[in-house]
């Protein structure tokens, strides 16, 4: 399709993306219809439009000026167009939005009203009114969202407006196709422009760019083709919302399985194209269901045999400094195990489809975890051979200068001479994996591994009314852990639950400094507390005035290694 002689209606065409859309069509010949908002904008939209007047002489340009959150002043427009052009509109281009950054709790009933009257009540009125209006083989174009495909805290209002506009395109598209005309939206991701980043941070914007293709943020410049290839080349696509970001969804809130995509024509069709289209659609239906099905087999393990002789051990923790005589041979080999932590078993030399990590009852019974009720279930091995290869990576925040991967060399030692914290680890990494394999099969196990984790650390808790109680680092640690796996995977309130209880515990030890493994424990509660606010949008909760200080204790958010891969 060629845009030379074609009609374009360009709403939000005064200024940035708008504006940029409406130069690229102007160089393909296409006569621009540019509507802006306010008087605000009437002097970008005014200089626009002589300026592209003047550019390219055989093309005719004009502007209007309205608000369009009415259906009369939508109307108003289009007839204002109509009388200037003439009746043929060939393509409408909506991208009027506002956004609002702010936590849902405080958004009042205006803030609301107007939100979904700029990008819902205003949008479906356009489109609809580009339904009568547009000629038939036209193109009409709305403009969404990606954040909708993402989580991104404080822009509730934003995206819960901006979601109608998808079922509008995707309704509409269906209604219009015996016309041949194609409807489509483009969702963009955060586009560096007052509209978005002029409401965030200058640590935000930082994150952005280093999580983002090239590290830049996404310009207009990036965006403005995908118009244009929508009323071009790609004129044939129907029915279709692309997100364009170079920033990929958080991926431990996204774990959607999205089904396999196949293009058909979806012209005027006669009665023996109609049915091969059906027959390509039964197949292609039918191959999503058996490639389902597959999967969900392929991730089922075969019953497992119950083992003979002794049930699993349960575990106590003495967490006093006044015990009892009897125990002091428990109380040695404690010791001994916090000054020797002792390091993981060999993985024998088994068959590939032997998934077993850890070694047999003799030598897990030299293992502290090995006193876990979770440490023979069979997912554990799975789930730990997870942890190692996607989550205990390099990290630079919490390596510091050390050459090796702390989380391996210093923090996985440590996870297998705790019963309490292997609980946790083994309930993070078995969540994780069921994210990166999109197995809801797994809920009801990763639910009772989440009892066993809080129970044993309740359970270490239990003493804590004793007078001369005190937090070992592997209680700390573990309730860091448990706030961090409610971050990611769990409830918000948990979080700053557990979050609280860490602060009051190191409140009690003096301090993060207090903590052991040289550094690495303090490092790591600070990475959790700092990766955890940016995730929920919330305040720190380790930076008190009654909590002594580390060094350089800021941390820059780091959220692809704190969720890891999914």
């Amino acid at each position: 399709m060629s845009l030379s002689g074609k009609t374009t209606l360009i709403t939000g065409g005064g200024k940035n993306l708008g504006a940029l859309i409406a130069t690229l069509f102007a160089a393909e010949g296409s006569n621009l219809a540019l509507h802006y908002n306010s008087a605000s904008t009437q002097k970008a939209a005014e200089t626009l439009a002589a300026d592209l007047s003047s550019k390219h002489k055989d093309i005719k340009v004009k502007i209007y000026q309205g608000d369009l959150t009415t259906a009369t002043s939508v109307e108003k427009l289009f007839k204002s167009v109509a009388a200037d052009f003439g009746p043929q509109l060939d393509i409408v281009i909506n991208t009027v939005g506002m956004v609002l950054k702010k936590p849902l709790v405080e958004i009042s009933e205006k803030e609301y009203d107007t939100m979904f009257a700029i990008n819902s009540k205003a949008a479906f009125f356009i489109t609809q009114e580009a339904a009568k209006r547009v000629s038939d083989g036209g193109k009409i174009i709305n403009t969404v969202t990606s954040l909708l495909a993402a989580y991104a805290p404080s822009y509730t209002s934003y995206q819960g407006s901006k979601s109608p506009v998808e079922w509008f395109t995707k309704g509409l598209s269906k209604e219009l196709m015996p016309r041949g005309i194609s409807v489509n939206a483009v969702a963009p991701g955060p586009m560096d422009t007052p509209f978005f980043y002029g409401q965030e941070s200058p640590e935000a914007v930082a994150f952005h760019k280093s999580n983002a293709i090239g590290g830049r943020l996404t310009d207009i410049k990036d965006i403005a083709p995908i118009y244009k290839f929508l009323c071009t080349e790609g004129a044939w696509i129907n029915d279709h919302v692309f997100c364009v970001s170079p920033v990929s969804p958080n991926p431990a809130k996204e774990n959607m399985v999205r089904p396999l995509l196949t293009f058909i024509d979806a012209g005027p069709l006669e009665e023996a194209q109609a049915q091969r289209m059906r027959r390509e659609i039964r197949s292609h239906v039918a191959r999503v269901v058996v490639s389902r099905h597959q999967s969900c087999r392929s991730t089922q393990r075969p019953p497992h045999k119950k083992r003979r002789g002794e049930l699993n051990p349960t575990w106590d923790l003495c967490l006093d400094s006044l015990v009892d005589p009897s125990a002091s041979q428990k109380e040695e080999s404690e010791e001994q195990s916090e000054d020797r932590v002792p390091s993981p078993p060999p993985v024998p030399a088994t068959a590939s489809n032997d998934r077993r990590l850890l070694a047999g009852p003799s030598a897990a019974s030299m293992i502290p975890a090995s006193k876990s009720p979770i440490y023979h279930h069979p997912l554990v091995s799975v789930v730990l051979d997870n942890y190692l290869k996607h989550l205990a990576v390099a990290v630079p925040e919490l390596d510091g200068d050390s050459r090796s991967v702390l989380l391996q060399t210093s923090w996985f030692p440590m996870v297998l001479s705790s019963p309490i914290i292997f609980q946790v680890i083994v309930l993070f990494s078995a969540s994780h994996y069921a994210a990166r394999q999109h197995d809801m099969t797994l809920a009801e196990t990763i639910l009772f591994l989440k009892q066993c984790a809080i129970s044993g650390i309740a359970q270490a808790l239990s003493p804590a009314s004793k007078k001369g109680m005190v937090y070992r680092d592997e209680i700390i640690a573990a309730v860091a852990k448990m706030a961090s796996y409610e971050a990611i995977f769990g409830d918000e309130g948990a979080y700053h639950c557990h979050m609280d209880a860490v602060k009051r515990m190191l409140e009690e030890r003096g301090g993060l400094a207090a903590l052991g493994l040289e550094g690495f424990l303090s490092r790591l509660l600070v990475f959790i507390d700092t990766n955890s606010a940016f995730l929920l949008n919330a305040p720190l909760h380790l930076n008190g005035s009654s909590l002594p200080k580390l060094a350089n204790q800021f941390i820059m958010p780091n959220p692809s290694r704190f969720v890891g891969e999914v």
